[in-house]
């Protein structure tokens, strides 16, 4: 069974509730969509932050473009999404292009599609997305609410998120975030009624904004319009509580009402417990029963769901900690039950200590003995008392420790007695994670034995490699510097700073370090009457007559060449037609460059030589542009990084997606086809066998290698891995650095990756290099 979507809109201006505009879209996919589309449902949401009279009339239009362009794109979600946020901002981007005058039109938005069990979120601007299950409270938000929004530039960044949904939970999709829409007021809400929702929804709204309500229901992947069955209700502020049904206001405040119920002492909880609660209520019959539409509410308080249980109100009783195989002792928790032994001893050690002190005290003041005897009388309490805390600490964290290791060996008994790989696979991890929960409270044999145990069999289900990692450098970067791309050859390291856009150079010692080549220089600056920006790539020279080890590029396509034993020498790519947008990264193969434009969606190849010439900076890139995708359109705006073998060209984007292209000469029509996205062949237990995208990736750097087995690295910053895939897309294994003690890496995200051809491979944490060996 699919999921339906029924909705419900709520807009609040000035305090008061009116009918919704026309801002937002919910559609369903139909027998005209796209396959990859079947059984999706979109909704979005626009916020316009400024918007002219004139411009409404194509707000409809825009927006039914917007769905058709989703469901008729082939490929992942993420891709639909970033093709339909593109139809509205170009939409928006002409209108104010041929306005030429006034304010311009700029709206956020956030997008969320029902797929297959999921739901895929994105969002740019200040929009909230809000996902309500029966044990799962969600805030989706944009990384920065404050960017600028669809229709300012031709660029923009869309932010993906995903979340399991189910029949039965509430998605929100809403312009703002008020301060009571959080976790504490409407968890549990997908178990209430609509009307019910729209109250919390309602209570104590104080600020203006406009909301899509879709509540999941089983179905066939259809939307059905709904309406709010009660009447729009003021907005319940603290001075009063209204009855939404109608009759009662109640004029007296909630504070009033707490001050006339009587204080219940400690002891007297103590002395009631184990009473029903029926007769714990000031000695009243205690009625359980609640008939909802008779619920009130609270300001500041969710409403509560019926239960079938009697709740005892106004006395909690103390909970008991009951220990199961599955159960975890929360860290720092206090075990209750009879005085500690050690505690036992450190009182009447105190006790005696002080009796002596007393006995053998001088009555006589100010004599010399007494002043010594009264300054330890002071000294070894606080000494004492001292040790004692040290004690209970290290006796706490030990307790602590091994709770998390008896919950471990619970997860590995259960891991044992499962057939199904993918329930192992959980409950090892679970154990994992617990193990090195326990490892922060101290260490032990057992610790170790379990952990090397649970990383082993998980390493194994993942296509893990661990690989132990060192230092690579005598000294530190600057710490403003982020190591991004790292290349190799026989002179040396190279690695790009992204933050300053140079190029350092590292070269190895006698000991096995690699020292910083202080008098290199490759950077931006002018040289002549070329400007040279900020380096975005660069790619290393072939053997070349002027001996120039590498070649790099600015956004704007200026080349630089630069080695060791030479000043640097710029260059200027012929532009295509039309000028350059921005050049996103090269590749080179053999003497041929290609050059990435994720501004135009163009890929250009140049044709180099080697020119014996003096003048001729080593190879040259001086033909006119060609290009390499012809007739293929591709969206290329979030491209990163592209590798170039022979003639396959392989893209990676920021939402992980990869596209992949072949040029065929003897090919009728285009030479060059290409496939967005390319699916992935991940064989890994409990994943997706051949994934689009990974959701629960970054994919940052991509890097190609001949040697020692021709094949290329993925940096996966958000789980801190090196991904090796063939040129088939198929995943190798994966690389993770062994955690060690002597060397520990530092507990900030991967920016940096580059393999040698010495089989080292290279990681970057901002300014921080660490190398290993390849196996």
């Amino acid at each position: 069974m699919g999921i339906d979507f029924h909705t419900y809109s709520l807009k609040i201006v000035n305090g008061k509730e009116l009918p919704a505009g026309e801002n937002f879209l919910i559609t369903a996919s139909n027998l005209k969509s796209h396959r990859h589309r079947k059984g999706e449902i979109l909704a979005l949401l626009l916020d316009f932050r400024q918007i002219s009279e004139d411009f409404r009339q194509t707000q409809r239009k825009m927006l039914q473009e917007a769905g058709n362009t989703f469901f008729s794109t082939p490929g992942s979600v993420t891709n639909a999404l970033q093709r339909t946020a593109g139809t509205i901002n170009s939409t928006i981007l002409d209108y104010n292009l041929q306005a030429g005058s006034g304010e311009p039109v700029e709206a956020s938005a956030c997008f969320a599609v029902s797929h297959n069990g999921y739901l895929f979120t994105a969002q740019i601007g200040s929009p909230y997305v809000f996902h309500v299950g029966a044990e799962s409270f969600i805030r989706f938000q944009a990384v920065d609410p404050n960017e600028r929004g669809l229709g300012a530039s031709r660029r923009f960044s869309l932010n993906f998120q995903q979340a399991k949904i189910e029949s039965g939970d509430l998605v929100i999709l809403s312009t703002k975030g008020p301060s009571t829409w959080d976790e504490e007021h409407l968890k549990d809400s997908c178990q209430l009624s609509m009307d019910q929702v729209h109250r919390r929804l309602m209570n104590q709204m104080n600020i203006d904004l406009t909301a899509v309500v879709l509540k999941c229901r089983e179905g066939r992947g259809t939307v059905q319009e709904e309406k709010w069955t009660e009447k729009p209700s003021p907005i319940l502020q603290n001075e009063e509580l209204v009855e939404m049904d109608g009759a009662i206001t109640h004029d007296h405040k909630i504070e009033d009402q707490v001050e006339d119920e009587p204080e219940i002492e400690e002891q007297q909880i103590i002395e009631n417990e184990g009473i029903p609660a029926e007769e714990n209520f000031h000695g009243q019959d205690f009625i359980p029963e609640l008939d909802l539409d008779d619920l009130t509410i609270k300001p500041g308080q969710p409403e509560k769901a019926p239960s079938e249980e009697p709740k005892e109100a106004y006395v909690k009783k103390p909970s008991l900690v009951q220990k199961n195989e599955f159960a975890r002792k929360i860290p720092g928790e206090k075990i209750k039950g009879g005085k500690s032994k050690t505690a036992d001893a450190l009182k009447e050690f105190f006790i005696r200590i002080g009796r002596r002190i007393t006995a053998e005290s001088s009555s006589q003041e100010g004599s010399k003995p007494s002043r010594v005897l009264s300054t330890l009388v002071i000294a070894i309490p606080f000494i004492l008392i001292t040790l004692a805390v040290l004690v209970y600490v290290y006796s706490g964290r030990r307790e602590q420790h091994n709770a998390y290791l008896e919950e471990a060996q619970s997860y590995i008994t259960q891991a044992s007695t499962i057939e199904d790989t993918v329930q192992q696979r959980d409950y090892w991890a679970k154990a994992y994670d617990t193990v090195l929960q326990a490892m922060k409270f101290g260490d032990s044999d057992l610790a170790d034995t379990l952990l090397a145990q649970t990383q082993t069999i998980i390493d194994d289900m993942d296509l893990v490699t661990r690989l132990d990692f060192r230092p690579a450098t005598t000294s530190q970067f600057s710490a403003d510097v982020a190591l991004t791309k790292i290349k190799s050859n026989d002179s040396g390291i190279y690695l790009l700073d992204s933050t300053a856009g140079r190029i350092y150079r590292t070269k190895a010692n006698t000991k096995g370090f690699y020292e910083i080549d202080s008098s290199f220089q490759c950077g931006p600056g002018t040289y002549g009457v070329i400007t040279m920006g900020n380096i975005v790539d660069f790619a290393m020279l072939p053997t070349n007559t002027r001996s120039y080890e590498l070649l790099a590029v600015d956004a704007g396509g200026n080349l630089l060449y630069c080695s060791p034993e030479n000043e640097p020498v710029p260059s200027s790519l012929i532009p295509a037609d039309g000028g350059w947008g921005e050049v996103a990264a090269i590749s080179l193969d053999e003497y041929t460059l290609y050059v990435l434009d994720a501004e135009n969606d163009r890929i250009w190849s140049y044709a180099g030589h080697d020119f014996e010439i003096s003048a001729m900076a080593g190879i040259v890139f001086s033909s006119h542009p060609v290009d390499f995708l012809g007739t293929e359109e591709l969206d290329l705006g979030g491209a990163l990084d592209l590798v170039v073998n022979k003639e396959d060209i392989f893209v990676l984007h920021e939402d992980s997606h990869m596209t992949t292209c072949q040029y065929n000469a003897y090919r009728d029509g285009n030479a060059t086809e290409c496939s967005d996205p390319t699916a992935y062949s991940d064989s890994r237990i409990g994943y997706e066998k051949n994934p689009l995208v990974y959701f629960d990736s970054q994919f940052r750097i991509i890097q190609e290698t001949t040697y020692p087995n021709s094949a290329f690295y993925i940096l996966d910053a958000a789980q801190g891995a090196v991904l090796q895939y063939s040129y088939q897309l198929n995943l190798e294994r994966t690389l993770k650095p062994q955690p060690s003690k002597t060397y520990p890496l530092p507990e900030v995200a991967m920016t940096g990756l580059g393999v040698s051809t010495e089989k080292e491979i290279f990681l970057a944490f901002g300014n921080q290099l660490y190398v290993g060996d390849l196996p």
